[in-house]
């Protein structure tokens, strides 16, 4: 069974390798950049299920990131981190994101996200499946 990968893009160096020993220890794949420029590259190559994006006002390039994965693949899941939830940030990425989550953050809460919006393989039945459109009709 291949593992699922997931790209962390991060500007701190310090939490993105907390997070990526943290995302490792649950039996992913991480891949890390600090730049969303080089990540739109891993994006389109490295077969991502899983974004996992810090949201940051100098990383001028996030929303063209943003709209290139989406426009990339249907597929692959996003969860933005942020130091702040406004109006403003919420807006710029409505529907370009599927989870975001507040920082500062426990592990606990990361995972329990990452859980959610990317459900492992193996729990996929037919079954699953159509539970899941009947109960998602919100």
């Amino acid at each position: 069974m291949s593992m699922e990968k997931i790209l962390l893009i991060e500007q701190d160096k310090t939490q993105c390798e907390e997070l990526k020993t943290l995302l490792t220890e649950q039996g992913f794949k991480v891949f890390t950049t600090d730049k969303s420029t080089r990540a739109m590259s891993m994006v389109d190559n490295d077969n991502i299920a899983l974004v996992i994006f810090c949201y940051s006002t100098e990383d001028q390039n996030r929303l063209r990131f943003l709209e290139h994965t989406r426009k990339k693949s249907k597929t692959i899941k996003i969860i933005m981190l942020s130091e702040e939830m406004n109006e403003a940030i919420l807006t710029e990425v409505k529907g370009l994101i599927d989870s975001a989550i507040l920082k500062p953050f426990d592990s606990e809460k990361l995972i329990q996200t990452v859980a959610k919006v990317l459900p492992r393989k193996r729990r996929e039945s037919s079954l699953n499946k159509i539970d899941k459109k009947v109960f998602s009709s919100n």
